[in-house]
């Protein structure tokens, strides 16, 4: 149900003007029965909004299929340890830039967040300010090493966690 929730958020993102039911639900590939149940769980979570008789996508839903999908080619985060010093790692996706933050080496958690490199992709990619302001304050904190490792994935996954169960 999430593959088909994403792909009605991201036809309804990128539609300009109006629709009717039957020429949305055929590019969606699913029936009108179906994608009235998708838009309609979707009103639920607050992902998408209904007006009169329109639906259109809130911030929320936008910010959840951008972090929900890969990103375009070009806007990935490259993970260094400090200046000229590449991890050769990079994060495609919120995703991957969790699964990253698992088992990079400290010194390049401590290198970005302190930089606010973390905060300013997320806020540049995702369009996150909830995200990046929670990031961006763990620069007051003084936190390193493993406690900054598990603060920032505990924001990460949280949010994460919060865009995935709307879907589900």
């Amino acid at each position: 149900m999430a593959e088909k929730k994403l792909k009605v958020l991201s036809l309804m993102d990128g539609l300009k003007g109006r629709a009717n039911l039957k020429e949305f639900a055929d590019a969606t590939g699913l029936s009108p029965d179906e994608t009235l149940k998708c838009v309609n769980e979707l009103v639920k979570t607050g992902l998408v909004k209904k007006s009169r008789r329109r639906h259109s996508i809130t911030r929320e839903g936008k910010i959840a299929l951008k972090e929900l999908t890969p990103i375009p080619e070009g806007k990935e985060f490259h993970f260094y340890k400090g200046i000229d010093q590449p991890t050769g790692l990079s994060a495609k996706s919120l995703k991957s830039f969790r699964d990253i933050l698992k088992e990079i080496d400290a010194e390049a958690l401590e290198f970005h967040t302190y930089r606010g490199d973390f905060e300013n992709w997320i806020t540049a990619i995702f369009n996150d300010s909830t995200l990046a302001n929670e990031i961006a304050g763990l620069k007051k904190t003084k936190l390193t090493g493993e406690r900054l490792r598990n603060k920032i994935l505990g924001l990460t996954d949280a949010r994460y966690n919060q865009f995935t169960r709307l879907l589900t």
